[in-house]
């Protein structure tokens, strides 16, 4: 079973002085069990709007959204024991420790104070517990909401921009948690706006603009969605190293600092060999990468030139 599934998702909303807002637009996602799903677009995408209506906070115009095989909207309540959460930007009481801060929570929830502890340990919360919440970090105010998501020792954990306005410190924290939770079995769906951060600890990804999903599976799957296998070079005569190239029916063209080389890296071995019989030999030469911001902009470009 599907830990996942969206059918046909519409949601609008109507304004107050006329007219609508479509945000989002016939999507169709399945996730499976295990692992961290990145659900991947720029702000305004209409992922979080997504994320509502799977935890049953908004109800779809049209379509339907399952976890663990229910409906979101009418009968969630059989599998939310399954399921923690943080929508949108998480809060705590600033002048209450971060243990009280879960007490509270597990209290709501019925849970034993070693539920706390445990959910501490896991976000590498434990010696700093005692601590009001007005003295932690952001960083460390996302683990602490992070921690109450997971009291429950849910199955199934949906992060909502857990790394949104965090230094690059706080990102490597919430990065690294994440893959750990990954890790363990449970299936971590988070969604985020910082496509390159993501594409590290992702094992699958959806890639959203406009409501509409416009890449989905495996990252090394979508990432081939972009631009062909190449390589990219660094020599010193770059006009020679273009002629020599060309010559033997390699393709070759500059790009930025580099020359980029039409041959997947698995010839890299051929491109030297080809240099290094004229006399030429490569300052450097890699595999031309692509990561999933490119993949976005290229795929959100293409969708743009055939809606208009």
């Amino acid at each position: 079973m599907s830990v996942i599934e969206v059918r046909g998702l519409k949601k609008v909303y109507r304004r107050l002085r006329g007219g609508s807002t479509v945000a989002v637009d016939g999507l169709d996602l399945v996730v499976e069990p295990g692992g961290v799903y990145g659900f991947l677009g720029p702000n305004g995408s209409g992922k979080t709007t997504t994320i509502r209506c799977l935890l049953g906070l908004a109800r779809p115009t049209e379509g339907t959204c399952k976890i663990f095989g229910e409906d979101s909207w009418t009968s969630l309540h059989r599998v939310i024991s399954k399921v923690g959460s943080i929508v949108e930007a998480p809060t705590a009481f600033p002048n209450f420790s971060g243990r009280r801060n879960l007490e509270l929570l597990a209290g709501i929830y019925g849970l034993p104070r070693t539920d706390v502890d445990k959910a501490l340990e896991t976000v590498g919360l434990r010696d700093r517990a005692k601590d009001l919440a007005k003295t932690y970090s952001l960083g460390m105010k996302q683990r602490l909401a992070i921690a109450g998501a997971l009291l429950k020792d849910p199955e199934l954990l949906i992060l909502d921009e857990p790394a949104n306005g965090l230094d690059p410190a706080g990102i490597r924290e919430v990065r690294d948690l994440i893959r750990r939770l990954g890790a363990e079995g449970r299936t971590v769906f988070v969604s985020s706006h910082l496509l390159s951060e993501v594409q590290q600890f992702c094992d699958e990804v959806a890639i959203l603009s406009r409501g509409r999903s416009v890449a989905a599976g495996p990252v090394k799957e979508v990432l081939s969605h972009g631009r062909g296998a190449a390589m990219l070079l660094r020599i010193a005569d770059e006009d020679q190293a273009i002629a020599i190239l060309t010559a033997a029916g390699i393709a070759a063209v500059r790009h930025d600092s580099y020359l980029r080389v039409e041959i997947a890296p698995t010839e890299g071995a051929r491109v030297s060999e080809t240099l290094a019989g004229a006399g030429l030999y490569p300052i450097e030469l890699k595999a031309d990468e692509v990561d999933l911001e490119t993949v976005f902009m290229e795929l959100t470009e293409t969708l743009q030139e055939a809606s208009s």
